[in-house]
């Protein structure tokens, strides 16, 4: 794969995934008064947007490294593999299995992995099963603020309030 698409791709997952744990934390931040799921769609914003930036580290140091399948040079569309490619045929890793591929790929161990396993159970509990009766907005909070954040800023020396990316499109055709 290609440098720059490399790059782009790890770009594009940072951002997006920022602007969905942005949304989260307005979500989680203000009462749920009309919007009786605000919080617990806060903990599935944020859960995600978490998702895409571990990704996007990993990506930094090599795309194929967020996948658990890839595609078969039998059901490649090019000669070389390319994004369509990962889109039609891979398959990322899971939210439990980032932490590890996370450190074996950059050497980096989140400090706080019994909030991060927590979280990920809670937004499992909300997919899968129903609301669990705990404080979602105050869970969200700890987990944007006092895990998310310090990535961010340890990682890109940036932060999850700056709303004012550019929106990265891949031309897949």
């Amino acid at each position: 794969m290609k440098d720059e698409i490399k790059k782009e791709l790890a770009t594009h997952m940072k951002d997006f995934g920022l602007h969905m744990i942005a949304k989260g934390l307005v979500n989680a931040t203000f009462n749920e008064i009309g919007n009786p799921y605000s919080h617990a769609m806060s903990i599935v914003h944020i859960a995600h947007g978490a998702e895409l930036i571990l990704k996007a580290k990993i990506v930094e140091e090599h795309p194929l490294l967020i996948f658990s399948k890839i595609p078969k040079s039998t059901t490649s569309i090019d000669t070389e593999l390319g994004i369509l490619d990962l889109l039609e045929n891979g398959q990322t890793i899971m939210y439990s299995e980032l932490l590890e591929r996370l450190w074996a790929s950059t050497g980096y161990s989140i400090e706080d992995i019994d909030l991060y396993n927590e979280f990920g159970k809670v937004r499992n509990q909300i997919i899968h099963l129903g609301v669990p009766n705990v404080n979602l907005n105050d869970l969200a909070l700890k987990f944007g603020y006092g895990l998310i954040e310090k990535l961010v800023n340890e990682w890109w020396n940036e932060t999850i309030l700056n709303l004012r990316r550019k929106v990265i499109r891949f031309d897949l055709d």
